[in-house]
């Protein structure tokens, strides 16, 4: 309640500056900050899982690919346990997205380049070795 009215003068001051702090406030701007990345970064899943479907022409390939990266997230959390979550913890699985779905690309990449070589567990080895390097 007091936090919009705080907001609002320091942004509407021209020379006089609004300074204020305490806990309540912080977790407040900490989770007002939060809510703003999350919607930035399922806008951003959305728009790489719409291109990976024109890329790619496969809606199977495209859903089995963010199955594998989304059920990478709560394995590496079973794995490597935390005592609690952190803020970067939180944001590491956007840095996960990311470089996942860029792996998905050059594996299809080489995939795709692979045709050449006929059978099915060529182009797979083929695509394993050169785009595992």
């Amino acid at each position: 309640e007091v936090y919009p009215a705080l907001a609002t003068a320091s942004k509407e001051t021209k020379y006089v500056e609004v300074f204020y702090s305490g806990d309540g406030i912080n977790k407040y701007e900490v989770s007002l900050a939060m809510q703003t990345d999350i919607m930035w970064a399922l806008g951003s899943i959305l728009f790489v899982t719409l291109y990976m479907g024109v890329y790619v022409c496969s809606m199977p390939a495209m859903f089995g690919s963010f199955f594998v990266i989304f059920a990478s997230v709560p394995l590496a959390y079973v794995c490597t346990p935390a005592a609690k979550t952190t803020f970067a913890s939180l944001m590491s699985l956007f840095l996960i997205t990311v470089i996942d779905v860029d792996i998905i690309f050059i594996f299809y990449d080489f995939w795709a380049q692979s045709v050449h070589l006929g059978k099915v567990d060529r182009r797979l080895a083929w695509m394993l070795v050169k785009a595992g390097k």
